[in-house]
């Protein structure tokens, strides 16, 4: 799987539609702190199906929607879409519908608060079908082959089914696991569904009786609701017929009915007739009646009318004789005025007189012009006053800014001072750190602790390596051992089947032998064997087991015949238990035929003679020449080879124990070997996982060293710059130490000058205060004066007001009184016409 492309659009930082190619050599992205590097891996992940928004830096799957900036507005949706190149090789059968042309298209898209869809070449499909594509390339959004930050040190920590994980993605099954694991949910769902389905069964059959009584009783209720029915019907039938024969009934009455009613229509219009004739006559009258009402009504209108104009005409008189009572106590109230107005304006003209006389006195002339002399000088006086006044303001002012400048000043160098007080104690204190402290000696001891620790892995992981391989060359030889004993003891249960087998013939043909055999205590020089067998004969299956079948019986009557003389006794060659002893005292052993013939003549009840070669003679006559021919020699064969077979399986079978202990032995000393490998792999393990973290820790530490070098250049750099800073500083103080000197010059200077001009402020306001108490008393001499001229003034131009507003009411009263004489005369003729009429 090769990523040739991705486009992302509103996805984090990305608002607009960004398009990534991506080279088949190594590609890298590179750009300052908050550019979007990390966001492209993140897309990368969430594409491949990451749900988790803590995986995605995020609080929720919503944070991964570009939120907007100052500059651009907020999106609702994010997608983001992964251009992948496959050969169809790399991937399983039930994804290879997606490939077009070596190239398949994933696209996964989110809208705010509703949730992602998946699409694969433009088609829409579940997130499962992602997951297990990217599952089928060994990859995915937490596959091994997206490293993280810390991946590498969760791996030596990781549990085995995790290790599982990372070999099934480096096999190339990882899709299979993911298929054998939703195959193993939906197996378990469907064993749940089952075990439910059994539940549901088991509830079903116990309801399953309930159910029958309830359907004996449903076909019991149907057949009688069948019945009901029928009978309904019948019902329905019968009162169908009872209708009929009522509506025969009702219609003969209505015929009846229907004559009676023609009748009575009739004798009804004759009755209307007589009713349309009486309400003719009745309207006729009623017209007469309205009229005689009419007439009255009107004749009642003139009369109300009549009162009416009585009562107006009544009113009018009593108003007019009210008017003319009101126009003479107008026309007295009027004359009255006019000579009130008349006497007001004589005394008027008298006062008017007299107000001219005075206005020509010199006395306030007087007093106005020295008013204004006193007046001009405490003015100029007043204006030297403000003058000096404000140029002392002035100089207090610049003092004062001048002293607020000082002030800044003060503070500024006392900042500075504590500026160079502080630079002076850090560069004291950077510079006594390096000088006084073993900046790195601690780090150092600590790599070389954990160098020594690395040294002492190491030969102890070499010492496991060795020991493993002597482990495992034991463990070699030991299975190469096992393996020859295996095949040792394959061949000795070969040999046991056989011997096996061959008893097992040899006992399907009759032959028996068990464990009381009294043969297999028998003990016989080898040239008698088939001299001995001869003459035993059936006594060779027999058993010292009294129980058996053939069994060897202690004799109670041990009373026997010697043999003849020179016949020697076979106990001579054969060494038995006691139960045959007695049948071996009366066995004889011959040298040749010629000797047995002899012998069997002396022979007595119960004795034989046998010969080497296998002959036998027997004392009831019997003569056996040639052993060999007869059944009773195969018997005794097949009986001696069964034993000695027998006896073979039993050393075989002890053989068989042996190498069956031995490679008991050898497996138990096998899994001890690998017990102790495993110990010491596991050991080994540890160690290396060990070395590694110590690895780690000596990187960490080298980076801790680097970083601490690189603070102390830091650190010197910076008692460089602060020694730098220091001097300016120490500069600008001294500049500022020259300006606060010049500025108390300055101050103590202006200040002379400000006591030099309060002085002459404080002479000038003396002088000034005894011009404006004497301006104070002429303004108020003058004021008063004024007043009363202003008074006298206004006084006379209201007496001229007066006498206007006089005169203009002598002539108003005048036009009045003319007014209501008019007003007697319309009065007076009008009452003469109301007295006229009726």
């Amino acid at each position: 799987m090769f990523i040739s492309k991705i486009k992302l659009s509103g996805f984090k930082s990305f608002s607009d539609e960004t398009v990534l190619n991506f080279d088949y050599s190594l590609n890298g992205i590179i750009g300052p702190n908050g550019s979007g590097k990390s966001n492209i891996v993140e897309a990368i992940k969430w594409v491949m199906g990451e749900n988790s928004s803590k995986s995605l830096r995020g609080s929720g799957m919503n944070d991964i929607i570009f939120s907007g900036s100052t500059t651009k507005a907020s999106k609702n949706i994010a997608s983001v879409t992964l251009f992948l190149k496959i050969d169809s090789k790399d991937i399983s059968s039930s994804s290879k519908k997606y490939i077009n042309s070596g190239n398949i298209e994933v696209e996964r898209q989110i809208i705010r608060d509703t949730g992602s869809t998946y699409r694969i070449n433009g088609k829409e499909v579940r997130a499962k079908d992602v997951q297990f594509l990217f599952a089928d390339l060994s990859s995915g959004s937490r596959a091994t082959n997206i490293i993280d930050q810390g991946s590498i040190g969760n791996l030596i920590t990781q549990k085995p089914s995790e290790r599982r994980r990372i070999l099934d993605e480096a096999a190339g099954i990882s899709g299979i696991s993911a298929r054998k694991i939703e195959s193993k949910n939906k197996l378990e769902a469907t064993k749940r569904n089952l075990s439910r389905l059994a539940d549901i069964l088991l509830d079903n059959k116990e309801r399953l009786s309930k159910l029958k009584k309830q359907a004996d009783i449903a076909l019991k209720f149907k057949e009688a609701n069948e019945r009901i029915g029928k009978l309904n019907r019948d019902i329905v039938f019968a009162k169908l017929q009872k209708a009929f024969k009522n509506s025969n009934n009702i219609k003969r009455n209505l015929e009846e009915n229907s004559k009676i009613l023609s009748e009575k229509l009739n004798l009804l219009s004759k009755i209307e007739v007589k009713k349309r004739e009486t309400e003719t006559m009745l309207e006729n009258l009623n017209n007469e009646s309205r009229e005689i009402n009419q007439e009255n009504l009107n004749k009642l209108n003139t009369i109300k009318q009549t009162n009416l104009q009585i009562e107006n005409n009544i009113k009018q008189l009593e108003s007019l004789k009210n008017l003319k009572e009101q126009i003479k106590k107008n026309d007295d109230f009027q004359k009255e005025i006019l000579e009130n107005s008349l006497s007001r304006l004589k005394v008027l003209e008298e006062e008017l007189i007299k107000f001219k006389k005075i206005e020509n006195t010199e006395v306030f002339l007087n007093s106005e012009n020295e008013y204004k002399k006193i007046h001009n000088q405490f003015i100029e006086s007043s204006r030297m006053l403000d003058d000096n006044s404000l140029k002392l303001l002035s100089k207090k002012e610049i003092v004062s800014n001048k002293e607020y400048q000082k002030t800044l000043l003060l503070s500024k160098y006392d900042d500075i001072e504590n500026e160079c007080e502080t630079i002076r104690k850090s560069i004291i204190q950077k510079e006594n750190f390096y000088k006084n402290n073993n900046y790195f000696l601690d780090i150092e001891k600590i790599k070389i602790k954990v160098k020594n620790k690395n040294v002492d892995i190491k030969s102890q992981i070499n010492k496991d390596k060795k020991k493993l391989e002597e482990y495992n060359v034991a463990a070699i030889s030991l299975k190469a051992e096992f393996d020859k004993i295996i095949f040792q003891e394959n061949e000795q249960n070969l040999k046991v089947y056989e011997l096996n087998n061959q008893v097992s013939v040899y006992t399907s043909l009759g032959f028996k032998n068990t464990k009381k055999n009294i043969i297999k205590n028998i003990i016989i020089d080898s040239e008698y064997k088939l001299a001995f067998y001869l003459a035993l004969g059936d006594g060779i299956e027999a058993s010292s087991d009294k129980n058996a079948p053939v069994a060897w019986n202690n004799p109670t009557n041990n009373s026997v015949y010697p043999l003849p003389e020179g016949i020697i006794c076979a106990n001579k060659y054969v060494k038995g238990p006691k139960e045959i002893r007695l049948f071996l005292s009366q066995v004889g052993i011959v040298n040749n035929n010629e000797e047995g013939y002899r012998y069997q003549k002396e022979l007595k009840p119960g004795q034989i003679i046998v010969s080497k070669e296998g002959s036998l003679w027997r004392w009831d006559g019997l003569i056996i020449k040639d052993g060999m021919q007869t059944i009773t020699h195969k018997r005794i064969i097949s009986t001696t080879k069964l034993i000695e077979l027998e006896k073979k399986l039993k050393s075989e079978n002890i053989k068989s124990k042996k190498l069956s202990n031995i490679k008991k032995q050898l497996n138990k000393k096998h899994q001890h070997l690998e017990i102790e490998i495993k110990k010491i792999i596991k050991k080994n393990n540890l160690s290396e996982n060990l070395l590694m973290s110590n690895n780690e820790k000596l990187v960490e530490i080298e980076k801790e060293l680097l970083l601490k070098k690189n603070k102390k250049e830091l650190d010197l750099e910076e008692i460089n710059k602060e020694r730098l800073l220091l001097e300016e500083k120490t500069i600008e103080g001294s500049k500022l130490k020259k300006e606060i000197k010049l500025l108390k010059d300055f101050i103590t200077k202006e200040s002379g000058e400000i006591v030099n001009i309060k002085k002459v402020v404080s002479t000038k306001n003396k002088e000034n205060n005894i011009l404006k108490d004497r301006y104070e008393n002429f303004r108020i001499q003058f004021e008063i004066n004024k007043k009363q001229k202003d008074a006298e003034t206004i006084r006379k131009e209201k007496i001229e007001e007066e006498i206007f507003a006089t005169k203009k009411q002598i002539k108003n009263s005048e036009y009045t009184l003319l007014a209501l004489k008019d007003d007697v005369k319309k009065a007076d003729y009008e009452e003469a016409i109301i007295l006229k009429k009726p």
